[in-house]
């Protein structure tokens, strides 16, 4: 057999113009950030390959070195975007592909993570597409919008489809031409292994999809072995697949790591030296301890990114490590998720699944819990992270998510822009308001449609700092307030609508003291 390996130059070569490219990668986990580079540039110098559709199932790179899909943020190279998440960047870098979609310079559309994960092993299997409920009264519903993102954006990708007399969204399967992929060794033949990584995404399933639609594979690793030295049980992606493999010597696990063998598995850290005591209560720190009150020994809980990305790490300060399974939906389960600019990857994880494996866990609701961000609340309890002004974070996997699962919490601070609060005195004192209301009359668009939520009989809890709601039929109920918390100063004036109020509990006063 001949070798696979090539330089960048030729490697990106093999893309045409008009090609659709699907990407993998989640953040700073898996990006093929030198592929991508080498792609841009191409770009630059030959304008070739230009008008390119791109998939991706999560954002591609972040704001902390990996540029990921900003490489290919030049006029003409893309022509169309459908992606499940984007990257929002920072105060100080906002992504120009971000831009280019306000300013609809390109296509946009906001799909579903998980239905774009099922999507590319349906494309390898041949089948028209994935059928589902996962979107349904969502922005990506057709009737409220179809996930377009943009002005630009007219090809319907969704539609309803009707089933024995049931509705269903229909997301039409297309050919893939390319796969740019990423894992850690290939020997000479192409097999990949990811013996380094701290998650397995789609890799196999978009590799299978660009094969079958008589495509190609260009797969990003860290090092090169001899043809078929690799242990069988390693090898994650067989080399009758990948067509061009390169090396990047030194690429990072994640963003700002370049390695940690406890992220990948290798081995398990002894999580004192890494997760430190409290010594301040902040809003995040003080909505995490309130969610952890809702939880029952034994139960599975998805996290999700945002304001609940702490809530396992907090679980353990709290000694109860051990007594919940925690899952993220970059596939990791059984650890404890690291939390901000990392989050996607899990110290200590006791599994780790494809992401395909993974959404069939999560919308099945397989699970018991789940604890997600909320940006925008109405007074029917309807929900929208999906985009924010000037912010487009995109849906991720939460579409998927909150579909089948029984109970939901919304974990967020209760205003936003510049909002400081902290525990002091046995409850909570707000340092400085934010300036921003999250409480809002209504959303048009939502990310989470609380009328449907209830159709399913969902338990839902929203949780802020200072209050905690429940979805009733008549629309928010406000259930509890902080202690040092005024009702009609600091929750009423900081809402657009008047919740409904029922004798509202003082919130457990243990949650504003630091354990020892």
């Amino acid at each position: 057999m001949q070798s696979k390996v090539m330089s960048l130059e030729q490697a990106v070569g093999l893309v045409r113009n008009q090609d659709t490219v699907t990407i993998c990668a989640s953040s700073g986990v898996l990006v093929p950030d030198k592929i991508l580079e080498a792609l841009g540039k191409r770009y630059q110098e030959t304008r070739e390959p230009a008008n390119l559709t791109v998939v991706l199932p999560i954002a591609i790179g972040d704001s902390f070195g990996l540029a990921g899909l900003e490489h290919l943020a030049h006029e003409g190279m893309i022509k169309r975007l459908i992606g499940g998440s984007y990257t929002v960047g920072s105060r100080d870098r906002k992504p120009k592909i971000n831009q280019m979609i306000f300013e609809n310079q390109i296509e946009a559309y906001n799909l579903p993570q998980g239905v774009l994960m099922h999507l590319h092993r349906d494309i390898a299997a041949k089948k028209p597409g994935v059928i589902t409920k996962v979107g349904m009264g969502s922005f990506v519903d057709p009737h409220y919008g179809g996930g377009k993102l943009n002005e630009r954006t007219k090809e319907d990708l969704v539609r309803h489809i009707e089933i024995d007399g049931e509705d269903w969204l229909f997301y039409k399967a297309f050919p893939i031409q390319v796969a740019i992929i990423r894992a850690t060794t290939a020997d000479e033949f192409g097999n990949l292994s990811m013996e380094h990584e701290a998650a397995y995404l789609g890799v196999l399933h978009q590799a299978l999809a660009a094969h079958n639609s008589g495509g190609i594979v260009i797969a990003q690793v860290e090092r090169i072995a001899k043809g078929g030295s690799l242990p069988l049980q390693q090898v994650k992606v067989p080399g009758m697949l990948v067509d061009a493999v390169v090396v990047a010597q030194g690429q990072q696990q994640c963003s700002l790591t370049v390695y940690d063998p406890a992220l990948s598995g290798e081995i398990k850290a002894p999580l004192d030296q890494i997760i430190k005591p409290d010594t301040a209560l902040d809003a995040k720190k003080i909505i995490a301890k309130r969610a952890i009150k809702e939880f029952q020994q034994g139960w599975s809980i998805n996290i999700g990114y945002g304001t609940a990305d702490i809530i396992p790490e907090t679980a353990y300060k709290e000694g109860l490590e051990g007594q919940y399974t925690f899952l993220i939906e970059q596939g990791t389960i059984g650890g404890v998720a690291v939390p901000g600019n990392r989050f996607g990857v899990m110290w200590n994880a006791t599994a780790m699944l494809d992401s395909p494996s993974m959404f069939d866990l999560l919308d099945g609701g397989g699970f018991d819990l789940t604890c997600l961000a909320s940006a925008l609340i109405d007074q029917n309890g309807s929900v929208t992270v999906h985009q924010l002004p000037g912010m487009l974070p995109g849906c991720g996997g939460f579409l998927n998510i909150i579909e089948n699962v029984k109970r939901i919490i919304f974990c967020g601070t209760f205003t936003s822009g510049g909002l400081q609060a902290a525990a002091a005195d046995g409850g909570l004192q707000i340092v400085r308001e934010g300036t921003i209301k999250k409480f809002v009359k209504q959303i048009d668009a939502p990310t989470f449609n609380a009328r449907r939520g209830l159709e399913k009989q969902k338990e839902v809890k929203y949780i802020t700092e200072r209050a905690v709601f429940h979805l009733t039929e008549a629309g928010l109920e406000l259930v509890e307030i902080a202690p040092g918390i005024d009702l009609e100063r600091d929750i009423l004036q900081h809402m657009e609508f008047v919740p409904i109020i029922n004798q509202p509990r003082i919130m457990d006063r243990t949650i504003f003291e630091i354990k020892s």
